[in-house]
């Protein structure tokens, strides 16, 4: 695991400074404490236009896999971030082929599949990844990211010179302008994070997962290689599906246990990290190392649940409680993402990670499961939309939206009357942006909203679910989440907690044969008796006791709305309650205070809402006006 970068410029212009080069490898050392490698290519490949560089977590090959590497002949450079699990079989296949390898690291099978199969290379690779293949003879860049986004890649491309980096900060340590876009900031607000493309800066843009970028004759080319297909198989009986679920997990597990290093598994005690343990223990020589974390708050604490089933398989487990003093170290966690970014879930998952760090140095993770198995309660519609349903559209939007028009927004019931008006598309896209669709004509100032395209976050997602609209509406539901959600939240926050301690995590329930064989599950086994995630519930049920999956779902929140009304108020207040906020121009003043009183008084939860406020705030404040934000009476110091 490691954080890569580089520059290409123009032909025919000036050589590519390595320097720069390091300065951008400096500012990811976190991603990979253990080796830096940076290699300038001076005369030999057509004026030095190409600088590429690496920062590497040695997990496999450890002495022999330093980067950037190459081919024998020296003029196919690579430099790669992430884990290929299949590369000892494409190595027998390329040795056979006449390949001559001089390490045992999975980097250089890349290396030797680009020169067989070109830019196809990656459709052969089962992993994690984002790399970068530096093609000397034919003055070509090809960028390539994994399947799901697993693995982050950004570039920009200005006054042809290309630059590219696992992460921002590597963009702006090489001078790449710090302006705002203008419609991120619409989109972020109804996310709480940017969906790629876009990023929070103009100019700079995230490869989104599955799509690679080549670079050659002066322009960049960006383009989709694999696309997850749902296409559920009515036939399909619930013992082949859980039959064949167990079986790919195991598999997909059993491929993630290759390490030379320390590994463990993050243990929530819910149905997908506990099926990771359990296909981890039915492997392992000795008792795997698990890790969780709790709250004070008792509705948020899920270590009894976790503790059961450590117990059960016999781990070495590891508990942490978080306290909500750990407000003092959350702006070192939000520095970490370059970007506005919301998901409060990164708080936990950034302290499960630091405790994993302690004891290993891999560590898998149950991310996935609800975006395969419809494990949100999203995805199912409630009992009074289900009700309303039976209403003639025309009939319902007509005289439920003009109730809705007649009430304030933070009316009693308000919300549920919405969730009945417009399509089921139109519903659900209500519901993933937390109602800001719906109320986005009214949530930013006149002179905001003349200066952006649109002021409603959902226009993108709405032409993903009218690309499938073919499918039935669970399925277009999954397919909105993984092109969305699960690879711009959940995947980058995993990603950005884990790097930030230098702690590789892995996502088995990813693995892109378990992700389309999902895709072919029939809807109708994804609930049964109002269980949602049924199919994966049932795998588990074969796994262990049946008391141990049996238990309400959580997800990995913390106390938001609790810390923002007591220990955190202050810190809101100072952020988003005064004419500095104001004075911004993008939310209009009499929205924002009407949540904090609401809030404040407990007559209705912004929490969320008012999180996002605080976090653009702060993000403004110190990468764009480069001040340093803490909060009232506290010091920075969380993250290493």
């Amino acid at each position: 695991m490691c954080g890569i970068a580089g520059i290409i410029e123009p032909a025919g212009g000036r050589p590519a400074d390595a320097g720069v080069v390091e300065a951008m490898c400096r500012a990811i050392h976190h991603r990979g404490p253990d080796d830096r490698g940076v290699r300038r290519f001076p005369g030999v490949w057509h004026e030095g236009r190409a600088a590429v560089g690496m920062t590497r977590l040695s997990i496999i090959d450890r002495a022999g896999g330093h980067q950037p590497m190459s081919n024998e002949d020296g003029d196919v450079i690579i430099v790669f971030n992430g884990e290929i699990y299949n590369h000892v079989e494409l190595r027998r296949e390329l040795e056979a082929a006449g390949h001559r390898f001089g390490t045992r690291a999975d980097t250089e099978v890349i290396v030797h599949l680009y020169e067989e199969a070109g830019d196809a290379c990656v459709e052969r690779l089962r992993g994690m990844f984002a790399f970068a293949i530096w093609d000397a003879r034919r003055q070509r860049l090809l960028v390539a990211r994994d399947r799901l986004g697993i693995k982050p890649l950004h570039w920009t491309f200005q006054d042809g010179r290309l630059l590219f980096g696992s992460e921002i900060k590597c963009l702006l340590a090489a001078g790449v302008p710090r302006e705002i876009d203008a419609q991120a900031v619409v989109e972020y607000t109804g996310w709480g994070y940017v969906p790629a493309p876009r990023t929070m800066f103009a100019g700079v843009r995230k490869l989104p997962p599955a799509h690679r970028l080549i670079f050659e004759n002066g322009e960049p080319r960006v383009e989709r290689w694999w696309d997850v297909r749902y296409a559920p198989d009515p036939a399909m009986s619930e013992r082949e599906a859980v039959d064949r679920t167990i079986a790919l997990v195991e598999e997909s597990v059993a491929m993630r246990l290759m390490s030379e290093v320390p590994l463990g598994a993050f243990l929530s005690g819910g149905t997908d990290s506990s099926v990771v343990v359990a296909a981890m223990t039915r492997r392992a020589s000795e008792p795997v190392r698990t890790f969780s974390i709790g709250f004070e708050y008792e509705r948020f604490n899920e270590l009894g649940y976790a503790r059961a089933v450590a117990e059960h398989f016999g781990t070495r487990h590891h508990e942490h409680v978080v306290r909500e003093n750990v407000v003092a170290g959350v702006p070192d966690l939000l520095r970490q993402f370059d970007e506005p970014f919301a998901d409060s879930s990164a708080i936990p998952t950034y302290w499960v990670s630091r405790i994993a760090r302690e004891q290993v140095t891999v560590a898998l993770s149950g991310d996935g499961g609800d975006e395969l198995f419809a494990g949100y309660h999203r995805f199912f519609d409630g009992a009074h939309v289900r009700a309303a349903g039976w209403i003639p559209r025309a009939l319902r939007d007509g005289l439920v939206g003009g109730l809705v028009r007649s009430l304030p927004d933070g009316a009693p019931g308000i919300e549920r009357l919405r969730d009945v008006l417009g399509t089921p598309d139109e519903q659900y896209l209500r519901r993933v942006t937390h109602g800001v669709s719906s109320v986005h004509d009214r949530l930013f100032t006149r002179e905001f909203a003349e200066r952006v395209e649109s002021t409603d976050p959902a226009c993108d997602a709405r032409s993903i679910l009218h690309s499938v609209r073919h499918l039935d509406v669970i399925s277009r539901r999954q397919y909105l989440d993984t092109r969305t959600f699960l690879c711009d939240d959940i995947l980058c926050k995993v990603d950005r907690m884990s790097m930030a301690v230098s702690l590789e995590a892995r996502v088995p329930l990813l693995d892109h044969r378990l992700v389309e064989f999902a895709a072919a599950i029939p809807p109708v086994l994804h609930t049964r008796a109002g269980e949602t995630k049924h199919v994966l519930r049932e795998a588990a049920r074969r796994l262990m006791p049946a008391h141990l999956v049996d238990r309400p779902k959580h997800g990995f929140g913390i106390p938001l709305g609790e810390w923002i009304r007591g220990p955190w108020a202050g810190w809101a207040r100072e952020l988003i309650g005064g004419q500095r906020f104001l004075r911004r121009g993008i939310y209009a003043p009499g929205a924002v205070a009407r949540m904090l009183e609401e809030h404040g008084r407990g007559r209705r939860d912004w929490g969320s809402t008012i999180w996002r406020l605080m976090v653009l705030e702060f993000w403004i404040r110190e990468q764009i006006e480069g001040e340093r934000v803490d909060p009232p009476g506290h010091a920075s110091g969380c993250a290493r």
